[in-house]
């Protein structure tokens, strides 16, 4: 039947104590850790140089705001005048200003004061590198040493080469010289006098890059137009040097900009000015041909004139065709001398005194009539008033006649000039659009031109004054706060670090290990099976040495014992001996060694116990109990000896009893000897004269000797190593507990660390 005791394979949880526990046990590397780290803080706070921030404030003002304009472009008065902080800070970093930083500052030499502690990075001193003359240039790399002395000074080189300058022959130098110091003045040399210096010498472009990478901008808020610009050294003079050239060099290559695009400005309209006078001129010659050509003057005036005079000549010709018809009646009656019939008057015929003289025409004739028939036709006063009449008819007639002839000529002449009125408004049109184009092109020019130079004003003016384009906030300013760590916090730092990068390296170690540690590991990877001890790593004691044996390795066996007497008490009862296998997933899990130990444990309660070495591939009993080239089962099993009572042996261990079945001489194939039956004979001859039988097997995952064993067991010790064992390998013997290869399976947890042991 199965034993009522089942344990259930448990959840992983986490356990906070247990967590601690396998930290803590590792207490002297974290503390050597930590030693470590405090010990690097010290040097590191001791030879590190202190780092200061310097900042400086700047507001880009926009270009098109500073320039000046001629009124007339209203528009203007809406332009957006906001800069693009982005690209200006990218102008600032590029490395094309930051080169022109290095070259003003000779930021490529960097100049160390040597002290007994470290190097210290100065500036401002009284002197500077500099060529040995026009012909030779400072070096592009390396480090030199200045030993100043009284009356000069000693350079070196990192191949100890050195070059003396005497202050008083500086003009017999050697021209190997790498470079010479020039000094501010004569008494500043007094003050460096036996004191040292390195000198570093850089690349251009290497400088130029090692100050961008150290120099940041922001804008100081996402509406504002203020740029910071900021530079960590140990040198705040330096810094501050730097950044007030930064922004002197960014503002001079803004305002270069400007006076080149202004000077441009001026020599383009220059240039225009010269193709534009031409151009006016001919559309001027052009204008004055065609008008010359056309009689015209002004078209809208010569067409106003015209009209007038056609309005004119229309009223006139109407006029004179009125007079004309007028004296064509007026000469019909006065040629017609029979006609006695007065002439009509104020018909508004154009001749001077003509009226006049019908009204007397009429009158004398009304007379004429009146005196002919009163006094007669001879009568000499008819007669004389007769030829009055006549007189004054033909008077008449010949001033209607000149009239006429006057009207007629002046009909004609006005009818030539309706003719010409024609013409002229048939050319209108066509003269009217040649006249425009003309005009409109000398508009266009004219207006270019005074464009062109409204424009020239403007560059002219913005030229002579243009204004810079950054208006500083703030100059450099150096915060007397260092940015560097403190030496108290660095410590701290290194007290945290010394505790996290073990603890780190440990929970890795600890993710990625797949090896068994403790019981409770066996717990949660196997199911329907329980841990019937824990046995201890020791180097001394290898053996339980029987009754008076009061070590920890006895008192776990002894636990072992009284754990397996528990199950045994679960199983059906028999009178033969109990049969107990001891097997493991792999070699070198400890299993012979709990073997030997159990069946001394039980030995030691006078029991009668049998060890038999069923492990023919690797059997290590003898070794343990110093019995070697002894025969044992493997001699039985081949058919040796007939009898296996002559193959026990007993051996004493302290005041214990045990027989021992040792293997005997390795077979050739194990497998087939535990299958010709005779093993099974042995096991049930002596569980007639044994209490207890205790076999060690062979390994499970690499023979199969152990499974045809199996059967004849009454309870299973499967062994596990602590740190050796992996998971995989409890899931290996899961399957054999699983499928009934092997019953009544309890884990051993052997090689225990004894702290962990005490845990459990």
């Amino acid at each position: 039947m199965k034993p009522p005791f089942i344990k259930h394979k448990k959840k992983e949880t986490f356990n906070l104590k247990k967590e601690l526990f396998k930290y803590t046990r590792k207490w002297k590397w974290f503390l050597l850790c930590i030693v470590l780290f405090v010990t690097g803080a010290f040097y590191s706070a001791r030879y590190s140089p202190v780092i200061y921030e310097t900042n400086a404030r700047i507001k880009i003002t926009s270009q098109k705001a500073n320039e000046i304009e001629l009124p007339g472009n209203l528009s203007t008065l809406f332009d957006d005048f906001k800069v693009n902080q982005e690209n200006e800070i990218e102008i600032i970093k590029s490395y094309r200003i930051l080169e022109k930083v290095v070259e003003k500052l000779d930021l490529n030499i960097r100049y160390y004061s040597i002290d007994k502690i470290k190097f210290k990075q100065v500036w401002n001193l009284p002197f500077k590198a500099s060529p040995i003359d026009s012909l030779t240039s400072l070096p592009k790399s390396g480090e030199y040493i200045v030993d100043f002395l009284e009356d000069g000074y000693l350079i070196s080189d990192i191949n100890l080469k050195e070059w003396k300058v005497q202050y008083n022959q500086i003009d017999l130098l050697d021209t190997n010289l790498p470079f010479l110091l020039k000094f501010d003045n004569l008494n500043s040399r007094g003050k460096i006098a036996n004191k040292k210096i390195k000198v570093r010498f850089f690349k251009k472009k290497e400088a130029a890059l090692r100050l961008l990478s150290g120099l940041r901008i922001e804008q100081i808020g996402k509406n504002s137009e203020v740029l910071k610009i900021s530079l960590r050294n140990e040198s705040s003079a330096k810094s501050e040097a730097i950044l007030n050239e930064v922004i002197e060099q960014f503002n001079l290559d803004g305002v270069n900009d400007r006076k080149r695009i202004f000077q441009r400005t001026i020599d383009f309209v220059d240039e225009r000015f010269g193709y534009l006078t031409k151009e006016l001129d001919s559309i001027e010659s052009k204008k004055k041909i065609f008008k010359e050509r056309n009689n015209l003057t002004d078209i809208n005036l010569d067409t106003e004139h015209n009209l007038s005079d056609k309005s004119n000549s229309n009223t006139q010709k109407v006029n004179l065709e009125t007079q004309l018809e007028v004296a064509r009646i007026l000469k019909t009656s006065l040629i017609n001398k029979n006609n006695s019939k007065l002439l009509p008057s104020n018909v508004g015929i154009g001749i001077t005194g003509i009226n006049d003289q019908i009204v007397l025409y009429n009158t004398k004739l009304i007379d004429f009539g009146k005196l002919r028939v009163s006094g007669g036709s001879n009568n000499p006063v008819v007669k004389n008033l007769k030829q009055n009449i006549d007189n004054l008819r033909q008077s008449i007639l010949t001033s209607v006649i000149a009239y006429q002839k006057k009207s007629e000529t002046a009909l004609r002449n006005i009818k030539k000039v309706d003719v010409k009125n024609r013409g002229f408004f048939n050319t209108i049109p066509k003269n009217e659009k040649i006249l425009r184009e003309i005009e409109r092109e000398q508009s266009i020019k004219e207006n270019l031109f005074i464009f062109l130079l409204q424009r020239r004003e403007e560059a002219a003016i913005n030229l002579v004054i243009t204004v810079p384009i950054v208006k500083v906030v703030d100059y450099a300013v150096t915060n007397l706060i260092p940015v560097s760590e403190s030496p108290k916090m660095l410590y701290v730092k290194a007290f945290v670090a010394g505790l996290v990068v073990p603890f780190v390296i440990f929970y890795l170690i600890f993710f990625v290990d797949t090896r068994i540690h403790t019981k409770e590991d066996i717990y949660a990877n196997v199911n329907n099976t329980e841990v019937l001890g824990n046995i201890p790593f020791t180097f001394k004691d290898k053996v339980f040495r029987g009754i008076n044996d009061s070590s920890l390795l006895a008192e776990d066996f002894r636990k072992l014992r009284t754990n397996i007497n528990f199950k045994l008490k679960n199983l059906e009862a028999s009178k033969l001996a109990s049969v107990l296998m001891v097997t493991s997933s792999k070699s070198k899990e400890g299993k012979t060694f709990c073997a030997i130990n159990t069946a001394i444990a039980y030995a030691a309660l006078g029991k009668k116990v049998l060890l038999i070495e069923a492990d023919f591939r690797s059997p290590q009993i003898d070794t343990y109990l110093n019995k070697e080239g002894e025969k044992g089962l493997s001699s039985y099993l081949i058919g040796e000896e007939f009898d296996f009572r002559n193959l026990i042996t007993n051996n004493t261990i302290g005041e214990t009893n045990l027989d021992v079945m040792f293997s005997g001489e390795i077979p050739s194939a194990p497998a087939e000897l535990f299958s010709n039956g005779k093993f099974e004979y042995f096991i049930s001859s002596v569980k007639k004269e044994y209490d207890y039988i205790v076999i060690d097997t062979a390994p499970t995952m690499l023979y199969t000797d152990t499974l045809l064993i199996a059967d004849f067991t009454d309870i299973t010790v499967y062994v596990a190593r602590s740190k050796y064992t992996d998971k995989s390998d409890l899931v290996y013997s899961e399957e054999l507990i699983t499928t009934e290869k092997i019953k009544n399976v309890s884990y051993v947890l052997n090689y225990l660390e004894t702290r962990s042991l005490i845990k459990n």
